[in-house]
């Protein structure tokens, strides 16, 4: 049986995190034509720096909500943050890869007919804007399950309704975190789209993201999850870093090459080497586990084959 008024908080959050498209394409409208197709084509483009931390949001969910419901708010504490660490690894890795091969990648997609080079140099400008604010996103998703998890929007219709079972301000607490952030981000796009153009929009649409995510971390410890911040916001700094120096080493790696195919190409495998060294070397745990797996089991050292002859085929006795 569907709760309305549980599932109500969960709507009016999505409605509102939605809504800064609409914003954006409000105060986009009198900008000069073409602003808006790059907008699109840019946070399109933009979103697959997203799927890969969705799917760790996805997975883990069961994981998050046991553990919320049974009260143990260690365990659900312990699961959020390794899942904010191992989202921005991923993000973060996809976010430089797009601030380093925005142009080429944009080309290779899109620059055919009518959408000139004009066009791919103006997407990929918003791309590396939007890209500021793909961190918070994924930590959106992260961060939002434990206010959402307490109490189900379904249950069994012969199942009575619990004691205490009812919506509280902390359920609305993310749609006050969301309203906030498109506040900021009205007040950003007003002031900067009339002299940045579609950058500004950008701008306004990454500084709204991050706010609603630094107000959701904060709110966790009213909900019961109290985030060991020192921790988690050491390990985003590593991945940060990592993350800048590889986007740094993959856009003049793209210098090398003229045609968009191999400058992507070799940006893209610069960024995932340079990432991956960088992070292993700063001390990201996301990154150095793998990495030192991986060199782990490529020195293992490989079973020699069988020299010795196969065994011969046992005779069987001739029967009369």
């Amino acid at each position: 049986m569907l709760i309305p008024l549980a599932l109500l908080p969960v709507a009016a959050f999505t409605l509102t995190r939605q809504a800064q498209v609409f914003i954006e394409r409000y105060l986009g409208s009198d900008l000069p034509p073409g602003t808006i197709s790059h907008l699109n084509y840019a946070a399109k483009v933009s979103q697959l720096a997203m799927t890969s931390a969705i799917l760790i949001v996805t997975v883990t969910f069961p994981v998050v909500a046991r553990a919320m419901a049974a009260g143990d708010f260690t365990a659900a504490r312990d699961r959020v943050e390794k899942d904010l660490g191992q989202a921005a690894a991923l993000v973060l890795l996809g976010t430089a890869f797009l601030m380093a091969c925005a142009p080429a990648l944009v080309a290779l997609l899109f620059e055919r007919g009518a959408f000139g080079a004009a066009d791919t140099s103006a997407t990929a400008a918003v791309i590396r804007v939007y890209s500021f604010g793909l961190p918070a996103q994924a930590m959106i998703g992260v961060m939002v399950r434990p206010y959402f998890c307490v109490r189900p929007v379904v249950r069994r219709a012969d199942t009575p309704r619990a004691e205490g079972d009812r919506i509280t301000w902390l359920d609305w607490y993310p749609v006050g975190a969301m309203l906030l952030g498109l506040a900021v981000t009205v007040a950003v796009g007003v002031g900067a789209t009339p002299h940045f153009g579609a950058l500004g929009l950008a701008a306004g649409n990454a500084a709204g993201i991050t706010t609603t995510a630094a107000l959701l971390m904060r709110g966790l410890m009213l909900r019961g999850v109290a985030l060991r911040l020192p921790r988690v916001l050491g390990g985003q700094a590593r991945l940060l870093a990592a993350a800048l120096a590889a986007a740094a080493l993959g856009w003049l790696a793209t210098r090398a090459a003229t045609d968009p195919l191999p400058a992507a190409l070799l940006g893209g495998g610069t960024v995932l080497l340079s990432f991956a060294a960088l992070g292993a070397l700063f001390g990201a745990a996301e990154v150095r586990g793998p990495v030192l797996g991986l060199l782990a089991r490529a020195r293992r050292p490989q079973p020699a084959p069988s020299t010795a002859p196969p065994a011969a085929a046992e005779e069987r006795p001739h029967g009369r």
